[in-house]
């Protein structure tokens, strides 16, 4: 390496990524241009490896490299640079490995499914083979990655590499324990949610997890001011209602804590409240101070808090991430370029450094994406043009025409003869037709209706109702309406073409909506089973859905849903780590306690007098359920409030399947039940019924387990997803109402710019069998477009916060210049 290259190298140190300073930029002393070879001819052409050095290729592996560390928040000081690294760095980046990291991690995860206590009983020998061959694959991958990491590892520079070592040390303890003692509380199972969280394939999920723990300690003050104001409540409740021998509620400061807390979620109100208000009418006076302050403002606060600190964090991510993307695009350009930010790339190293980057590329889109960057034609590709470079490559490129004439060109039928083309151009012109799509929602209007009462009519007494009373009439009006959607489909499909019309989503929507109606119709007509048609009826309902078109407003929230509830999917999967974590402990902490109160466990009362015995002493640990009927074995202390609920349970006028105790069916016995009574528990309503179940069972401390649980899930998490949703939409909503205002159909794309080729361009560059370069026009026109991402949200939400982080780094590399 020349001095000169070491002073260039040393200019661009330290890194604008915190912590992360770039490491050697990767370069070869080589005496040819990798640009000097500029082609005269008008188009270039499609380059391949022969036509450069391996010391060149080796350059553009490493340019590669660099933009995929930048696409996925890579640490550059991880950087590859010895043949060997670099080998185990692609390997273990490479999408089949990335799929199989993945799939074995949730498997190790999932693994708690047939181990003590299992939800499926098999061999011992099964769980336990299954644990040695994922534990053998987190070695494997850990000597894969130091393997790529080099000899340099510290916990300085490399934490999260020692601490993924640290964890697979536990989990061979654990393993080791499991196998000598099947039975014993794995609590050490909570590390397993470390190796889900390390495959690429979950780095939004690591992200989510990331913000949960920082937004937890952002409010963690807030949390405990909320804890004191229960307790200072807590005192006064004891002093005002604790001397009432017939209130429960407050007969200890214990007692008072735990049941204000409950009342602060509003669970047991006003039950809390009635005791006290009997005795005393201005008793009400403190409940309602106590909401008013607690749940209006305090928990309201919370929210607040966590909202803030969400998006707080969302911005400090995104200002790192889209730094860290130019980062890795400029360590890219010098590395390919020399250094030489004043020259311009041309094709042949644009094409390479893609194909380095993500192999699976063609060269179709890599053409694309260069004359997205290049709209001078030969001028090549400037560095702020490069730094455009995941904006053009990360989209899809859809051939369009901007004028009618042209647009009609380009269908399917655009080479058909004048007069069958003339015919089609009319159909096209009245299906696109605004008043076609009114005709349309009023027929969908009138079905609407006509469903409405027709279900009105019926007063089905059993569930053969609906085949039985069904009338003629009835289906030839089905039928009636379902022509009518079968024929709009149709004619829209001969307009716009079989892929032109599933382009569109709404179609899309239309068309699985009124299918899958059909296919109800054409079941129950078939078939006389009962269930059967109860399934069909609901099919059949779902043409309803189609109302959701007739406003605009309508389509406007349901588009913000649909592109909601995908982006919530890395929500849903930190949720679900975090009740696995809580499952783990609560069933280390729990197993085997409640359910064996289950009444199901109970033998019949023998004698009159026990059954007297029973019901004198609901609560003496022998009635279940509180009647005569069914009475626990003895040992089994069963009588708590857990097994004998609320008479409103019982099965009115079959007393003997009275099912008061089926409470006892929220334990963690299994990680099943465990998931079930923790979303019980999230859902805040009688969540404090399974707390005192358990308590009941094993003692008072069992309270902490699910009071932290509902502080940390409840008033963090939860809040975090609504966070989430309100952020998101804010910043989606005013897209679609645009989007709608324009006549746009494909709500759920972002759309970036055009791209205008030659035919005689794309018959040089494309494939032979390219179906493009045989469209009957002078100049194809291709339009970028990508699925509305996160990415897009953030960049509305942070406009103005990009121009100064960029008016930041133009300063930062002016003084490095200066200097």
């Amino acid at each position: 390496m020349t001095n000169t290259e070491k002073k260039l190298q040393e200019s661009l140190l330290p890194s604008e990524i915190e912590n992360d300073a770039p490491g050697e930029l990767y370069t070869i002393d080589s005496q040819r241009d990798i640009n000097s070879g500029r082609m005269s001819r008008s188009y270039p052409s499609v380059p391949n490896e022969n036509d450069f050095t391996s010391e060149e290729l080796e350059i553009f592996r490493h340019a590669g490299i660099y933009i995929k560390e930048g696409a996925l928040y890579l640490h550059f000081v991880h950087h590859p640079h010895e043949p060997e690294q670099v080998a185990s760095y692609l390997f273990v980046h490479s999408q089949k490995y990335c799929l199989l990291e993945l799939f074995v991690a949730i498997v190790f995860l999932l693994l708690v499914m047939i181990e003590y206590p299992a939800v499926w009983d098999v061999p011992q020998g099964i769980p336990d083979t299954i644990n040695v061959l994922c534990m053998a694959f987190f070695i494997f991958n850990a000597y894969l990655r130091g393997r790529a990491f080099g000899d340099k590892i510290s916990l300085r520079t490399h934490p999260h590499f020692i601490t993924r070592l640290i964890v697979i040390g536990v989990l061979l303890i654990d393993m080791g324990l499991s196998i000598a003692y099947p039975t014993y509380p794995r609590f050490l199972r909570v590390l397993r949610v470390i190796p889900i969280l390390d495959p690429e394939y979950a780095t939004g999920v690591r992200r989510v997890n990331r913000q949960i723990v920082e937004t937890t300690f952002h409010i963690v003050d807030m949390l405990v001011l909320l804890v004191l104001y229960i307790l200072l409540w807590s005192v006064l409740g004891f002093y005002f209602f604790g001397s009432n021998t017939n209130d429960p509620y407050f007969r200890t400061l214990g007692v008072s804590y735990v049941s204000l807390f409950t009342l602060m979620t509003t669970a047991n109100f006003p039950d809390v409240m009635m005791p006290a208000y009997y005795e005393n009418e201005f008793a009400c006076v403190f409940f309602i101070m106590y909401m008013l302050i607690g749940f209006f403002f305090l928990m309201n606060i919370v929210l607040a808090m966590v909202y803030e600190g969400f998006t707080d964090t969302e911005k400090r991510k995104f200002k790192k991430i889209f730094k860290h993307r130019r980062e890795g695009l400029r360590l890219a350009w010098d590395c390919a370029m020399h250094r030489q930010r004043e020259a311009s790339m041309d094709f042949k190293t644009f094409y390479m450094i893609c194909k380095f980057y993500d192999d699976s590329l063609t060269k179709k889109h890599i053409y694309l994406a260069y004359r997205a960057l290049d709209q001078d034609i030969n001028s090549g590709i400037s560095f702020e043009e490069f730094q455009e470079f995941y904006d053009v490559l990360d989209v899809k490129y859809e051939l369009f025409a901007g004028s009618e004439s042209d647009s009609f060109s380009l269908r399917w039928w655009g080479g058909f003869k004048n007069g069958t083309r003339d015919a089609f151009e009319q159909l096209t012109t009245i299906v696109e037709h605004k008043y076609f799509e009114y005709t349309i929602d009023l027929i969908i209007l009138a079905n609407t209706l006509y469903v409405v009462v027709q279900a009105a009519e019926q007063e089905p007494q059993n569930s053969t109702y609906v085949n039985e009373h069904e009338s003629d009439k009835t289906k030839t009006g089905e039928w009636v309406f379902f022509s009518i959607y079968l024929t709009e489909a149709f004619l829209k499909m001969l307009a716009a073409g079989i892929r032109g019309y599933f382009r569109d989503s709404w179609n899309v929507f239309d068309f699985t909506v009124v299918f899958s109606s059909m296919v109800g119709i054409i079941i129950q007509d078939s078939t006389t089973s009962t269930k059967s048609a109860q399934v069909t009826v609901f099919i059949r309902s779902l043409r309803l859905l189609r109302l959701v078109k007739v406003r605009q407003s309508f389509r406007n929230v349901v588009s913000g849903m649909a592109y909601l509830i995908p982006k919530t999917g890395r929500f849903l999967a930190a949720l679900i780590i975090m009740f696995y974590v809580f499952a783990v402990v609560g069933m280390g902490c729990f197993n085997n306690t409640v359910s064996k109160c289950s009444p199901f466990s109970g033998v019949a009362c023998q004698t009159a007098a026990a059954e007297a015995a029973c019901l004198a002493d609901p609560a003496g640990g022998l009635c279940v359920n509180n009647t005569a009927f069914q009475c626990a074995p003895q040992g089994y202390n069963c009588g708590s409030e857990y097994a004998i609920l609320k008479p409103a349970y019982a099965i009115v006028n079959e007393p003997h399947n009275n099912v008061a105790g089926i409470y006892q069916l929220n334990n963690f016995d299994n990680v099943l039940r465990s998931f079930v009574t923790l979303f019980e528990q999230m859902i805040v309503n009688n969540w404090f019924v399974a707390m005192n179940g358990h308590v009941y069972m094993t003692n008072e401390w069992a309270r902490v387990y699910f009071m932290v649980f509902f502080l940390f899930t409840v008033n963090v998490v939860s809040n975090i997803i609504i966070a989430f949703i309100i952020d998101s939409f804010m910043g989606v909503f005013p897209l679609l109402k645009r989007r709608g205002k324009d006549g746009g159909t494909g709500w759920n794309r972002a759309y970036r710019q055009q791209v205008r080729i030659q035919i005689e361009e794309a018959q040089h560059i494309f494939s032979s069998a390219d179906t493009d370069v045989f469209q009957p026009v002078p100049e194809l026109v291709y339009k970028a477009s990508t699925a509305i991402r996160g990415a897009d949200i953030d960049r509305i939400l942070f406009a103005d916060d990009m121009e100064a982080w960029l008016q930041e780094e133009e300063d930062d590399a002016s003084g490095s210049s200066d200097a």
